[in-house]
C-alpha cells in the first residue's frame, strides 16, 4: 500500500510506537513518520506508507503550528513536566500585559540549541541516551523561525500560546526562553500539534481508528499535502513521456528557469 495518512498521536507515545502500531495492524513493511513528537505531546502525526515514504523529506520541511500549555515558575531539566524540577520562582506574572510585552521578542528569526534531552544524534546517539548517562555534549544550533506567537489564555502559573513556527523548532526551548526573559522560569505543561503545512487536526484518524472499517476515507490526496511546492501540469501524452524519463524542457512545458523548490508535476 501506499498513501500519506495523519492520525492524532496520544499523549505518552513516541512517534516510533505509532508507526510500530500502524505498521503492525495494517501489515505493512513500509511506514514512516514526518516529524517527531514528544512523548508528552498529542497531535498531528503524519505517516507515509510504501512509495510515499519517499515524500517524508519534502514533509517534514513544512511549518508547524502548536498549542503550548507553559507552567511558569517551575524549570526543569527536560523543560516539560516529566523531568526533575531544577528551579522554582514566586515571581510570576499577574497580569497578562507583561506576558504580551515579552512574546514579540521571540518572533522571527534566531538560533536554538537542542536540548539535551532530546531526539537529534550527536556523535551516532541521540541526545536523550547522552542525557541519561550524565553526560552533557556539544549541541549546535540551528536557525529556526517563529512566525506568531497568539496568547490564547493566562490563568498564571499557566500560559496557554498559540504558536505557528518553521520546522526543527523545539517549543520546549521556547518555553524556557519565555520563562527566562519573564524572570521565573517556565517549562512545558502540555503540547498539541495543531497543524503541518496543509494538514490540521479535523483530518487525523484516532488510533484506535486505524485498521477498523473505513480507515482507507482517511488517506490524505499527496497533492493536497504537497500544495505548498510550485505545480506543473501536463497533458496526459506529455505525462507519460514524463514518467518514461523523458525532461519537461522537451515536453513543451514551461518551468522556472532556477526555482528554488521541487516541482509538483501532475
Amino acid at each position: 500500500m501506499d498513501g500519506l495518512l495523519a492520525v492524532d498521536k496520544p499523549r505518552g507515545w513516541t512517534s516510533h510506537d505509532v508507526v510500530d502500531r500502524v505498521r503492525d495492524r495494517l501489515k505493512l513493511e513500509k511506514v514512516g513518520h514526518t516529524g517527531t513528537l514528544d512523548p508528552l505531546a498529542t497531535g498531528v502525526l503524519l505517516l507515509c506508507f510504501g512509495r510515499f515514504t519517499r515524500l517524508s523529506s519534502l514533509l517534514t520541511n513544512q511549518d508547524k503550528g502548536y498549542l503550548a500549555r507553559i507552567r511558569l515558575g517551575v524549570t526543569t531539566d527536560t523543560l516539560d513536566a516529566e523531568g526533575r524540577v531544577t528551579a522554582r520562582s514566586d515571581h510570576v506574572p499577574e497580569e497578562a500585559g507583561e506576558i504580551q510585552r515579552a512574546i514579540p521578542g521571540f518572533i522571527g528569526e534566531s538560533k536554538q540549541t537542542p536540548p539535551m534531552f532530546s531526539a537529534r544524534k550527536i556523535s551516532g546517539k541521540r541526545l536523550y541516551r547522552w542525557a541519561r548517562e550524565k553526560k552533557e555534549v556539544h549541541r549546535p544550533s540551528r536557525q529556526v523561525r517563529i512566525h506568531s506567537i497568539q496568547v490564547a489564555r493566562f490563568d498564571p502559573p499557566f500560559l496557554d500560546l498559540d504558536v505557528s513556527c518553521s520546522k526543527g523548532t523545539y517549543i520546549r526551548v521556547l518555553a524556557e526562553d519565555i520563562g527566562r526573559a519573564l524572570g521565573c522560569g517556565g517549562h512545558i505543561a502540555a503540547l498539541r500539534r495543531t497543524w503541518v503545512g496543509k494538514i490540521g487536526l479535523d483530518q487525523c484518524v484516532g488510533m484506535d481508528k486505524v485498521g477498523e472499517k473505513g480507515w482507507e476515507d482517511h488517506l490524505i490526496d499527496p497533492n493536497r499535502a504537497l500544495d505548498h511546492l510550485p505545480v506543473l501540469r501536463l497533458a496526459s501524452e506529455a505525462a507519460r513521456r514524463f514518467s518514461h524519463g523523458n525532461p519537461i524542457s522537451g515536453l513543451g512545458a514551461t518551468v522556472p528557469s532556477n526555482p528554488q523548490s521541487p516541482i509538483r508535476v501532475v
